[in-house]
């Protein structure tokens, strides 16, 4: 495990100083990535550090995609004000920011870290976890359900892949969402109450960028499924026995496709996985424009007289709270849908888990 945490301080590094010496990147971004891939790297290796590295440059890339006519045209009349004369909310951010900082990066990417390392800190703090010093008749029903006799649970090895990879893909869907939606997909409509916002507004959602948050979400989904298969997600040793759990004529660096007891294959060598955690993904994208359309914070600007969701304008002056939860900005919107789609992808492979049982 040390090894892997060398290894992935060094990589990350490099994709971090590349990211900032392409300006995708902040300073404190850059810091802010370099911490969380290291530790993504650590607790899923290989396989988690390319499902990162396959979302943070296809969101860059994205992000620099030349406007479409309507999108300049759109960018015109919200600075005219013509939109607002028109009914149609406007805010002042109209100028899409393309470099990520630290509190976007984490916002982005910290559930799928703590779902990679979810494993091992379960192993390490919670020793009484492991059926063998722990008597499995003492185990809830649910619990020895998920049981293999003699070893500790091989489902901290699924649910820590179904984390992180349904948090990496509903931040990639709702990314590419965001970035095609807004360029492709004419005048959004907010999802609470179907009213035309300008592109890229929070809660606002195209036809168009919901065909590409699907889109996002199963390419992430179906990455990080082919990595699974290819053994680029270790089982390395932790204390004597597996990081994700021991199983007996188990190879050392990834779980068969028929786990010793199982009456069908392996939970995550079977396709179906991949509709469930890209599906989960999607419903969490649909969550965060309904969330942002709700109840993220915005606010008004008294030096320009216009609503924006900073709380201090591009023209420097702080503003006051509009509307919405206050303590609810676009990185927590972003945060809790994560974590929303890791949670949904979890308890549903828990769910296939236990039918296959």
């Amino acid at each position: 495990m040390l090894q892997r945490l060398v290894i992935g301080a060094g990589l990350a590094l490099a994709a971090a100083a590349a990211a900032r010496h392409w300006r995708m990147l902040t300073l404190r971004g850059a810091w802010a990535a370099w911490v969380l891939g290291t530790l993504l790297f650590t607790g899923g290796g290989w396989g988690a550090g390319l499902v990162l590295l396959l979302f943070f440059f296809s969101a860059s890339l994205l992000s620099r995609l030349p406007e479409s006519d309507a999108c300049e045209r759109s960018r015109r009349r919200r600075s005219s004000g013509e939109l607002k004369s028109q009914g149609v909310e406007a805010l002042a951010d109209d100028l899409h920011e393309t470099t990520r900082n630290g509190w976007q990066v984490w916002a982005n990417g910290g559930v799928a870290v703590a779902f990679a390392l979810l494993p091992a800190v379960v192993q390490h703090l919670a020793p009484w976890l492991s059926f063998e010093s722990y008597p499995l008749s003492r185990l809830p029903s649910l619990t020895r359900a998920f049981a293999f006799p003699g070893s500790p649970s091989v489902l901290l090895a699924p649910v820590g892949w179904a984390g992180l990879t349904a948090a990496i893909a509903e931040a990639t869907g709702d990314t590419w969402a965001s970035e095609i939606g807004r360029r492709y997909g004419g005048t959004p409509r907010r999802l609470r109450d179907w009213r035309p916002v300008p592109a890229g507004s929070s809660g606002g959602v195209t036809a168009i960028g919901t065909a590409a948050a699907a889109a996002g979400a199963l390419l992430i989904t179906s990455a990080s499924w082919l990595f699974w298969r290819w053994g680029l997600y270790p089982l390395l040793p932790f204390n004597g026995g597996a990081l994700y759990g021991t199983v007996p004529n188990v190879s050392a660096n990834r779980l068969p496709d028929a786990l010793p007891g199982t009456p069908s294959t392996g939970l995550v060598s079977s396709p179906v996985v991949i509709a469930v955690v890209a599906g989960a993904a999607w419903l969490a994208v649909w969550f965060d424009s309904w969330l942002g359309a709700s109840y993220q914070a915005r606010f008004w600007c008294p030096r320009c007289r216009t609503e924006t969701e900073a709380r201090v304008h591009r023209c420097g002056a702080r503003t006051m709270r509009h509307s919405g939860w206050r303590w609810l900005d676009n990185n927590m919107v972003n945060f809790l849908s994560t974590l929303l789609a890791a949670l949904l992808a979890t308890s549903l492979t828990i769910a296939i888990f236990a039918i296959q049982r």
